[in-house]
């Protein structure tokens, strides 16, 4: 059982005696897995209460909202949730009993064992409950009066046999020698706590754990130191990187801007530029001498049946548009030709 665990609490209908640990298993199995069922009776031996213990939490609060529609156990709707640790931990005179036999199952085989222990222990007991669990089988818990019922009762139920078995019976849940049938025993706290008190063991014990706590505080500040100085340190490393590469992409903004602008200079210079080839005067052109024509226009006229198209139209009749004379670069016709030309002019 572990500490602090809530189980969902039921109250148990007339006439409940037959319910056993078997039918709450196989009911409440269905929303989630259980890890202790319970049934207890009260010091009249008559049915009580029944827990459900789950090992998720949203189990029990799934079962916390059980109507018991098409269920025929006979229990009431829950009454809420219980801490059985913080019960267990407040009672004063428990006892444990393992190792029953398999049939020990129901509100009647429950009663029929608190009525052995108070017949033939001679014990008084507040309630007594039948416990499930995986791991330690069937048990029971016993509330007693005084303590001198807790000592008969250990001391009875470890002698003598119940139902052709021996029980391990001791005072402290979960002991080494619990369901075995060789061995049990009991501790009583009280007496082990003032025996402890006298000798200064506590006391001994607490400067140790104080000393040991403060270890651990130390190496814990250590540890958060380094880790405070490692982070600077990261953090100083990744500014300085981010400064080196934010200067280097300023740089080469700025190499780009001159390559830039030297480009656009050098384009503006070329068209500004004037054309350095001069064009020829038109009336030094046409001084120069003509090339004569080594070929005599032809006197000779054809027939008016063989005359051509271009010939016999219209537009023969008239002169030919006269030819436009091309621009001669003197350059070309020699320094003599430039002196003539110039010549001509300045006449």
């Amino acid at each position: 059982m572990a500490p602090g665990k809530p189980r969902v609490l039921f109250r148990v209908m007339e006439n409940g005696e037959s319910l056993g640990l078997r039918a709450l298993r196989r009911e409440f199995g269905r929303y989630g897995e259980v890890v202790c069922a319970l049934i207890r009776v009260d010091s009249a031996r008559q049915p009580l209460t029944v827990e459900i213990e789950f090992s998720s939490s949203k189990d029990t609060l799934r079962v916390k909202g059980w109507t018991g529609k098409g269920c025929h156990l006979p229990l009431y709707k829950p009454e809420g949730l219980v801490d059985a640790f913080r019960r267990d931990a407040d009672c004063a005179f428990l006892c444990y009993a393992d190792n029953f036999d398999k049939r020990v199952n129901s509100f009647k085989d429950l009663a029929y064992f608190a009525q052995y222990v108070t017949d033939w222990c001679s014990a008084s007991l507040k309630t007594c409950s039948l416990c499930w669990s995986p791991t330690r089988g069937v048990f029971a818990q016993m509330e007693c009066v005084q303590k001198a019922d807790q000592e008969r009762v250990i001391s009875k139920l470890m002698t003598e046999l119940y139902g052709g078995k021996r029980l391990s019976v001791s005072s402290v849940a979960g002991g080494d020698y619990q369901g075995v049938v060789e061995k049990s025993y009991r501790v009583d706290w009280s007496v082990v706590a003032s025996e402890a008190a006298v000798a200064g063991i506590e006391q001994k014990e607490a400067v140790k754990l104080e000393k040991l706590e403060k270890l651990a505080r130390k190496a814990a500040e250590k540890m958060e130191k380094k880790k405070d100085k490692k982070e600077k340190k990261d953090k100083k490393e990744k500014k300085e990187k981010k400064g080196k590469k934010d200067k280097k992409d300023k740089k080469k903004k700025k190499d780009k801007k001159k390559e830039k602008k030297s480009k656009k200079d050098k384009q503006d210079k070329k068209e500004k530029a004037p054309k350095s080839q001069p064009k020829v005067q038109e009336d030094t052109i046409a001084s120069l001498p003509e090339p004569e024509s080594s070929e005599e226009p032809s006197s000779e006229v054809a027939p008016e049946g063989r005359r051509f198209a271009w010939e016999t139209s219209s537009s023969s009749s008239e002169p030919p548009p006269p030819k436009k004379r091309k621009e001669v670069d003197l350059k070309s016709f020699g320094p003599m030709a430039a002196l003539a030309g110039s010549d001509e002019s300045s006449s």
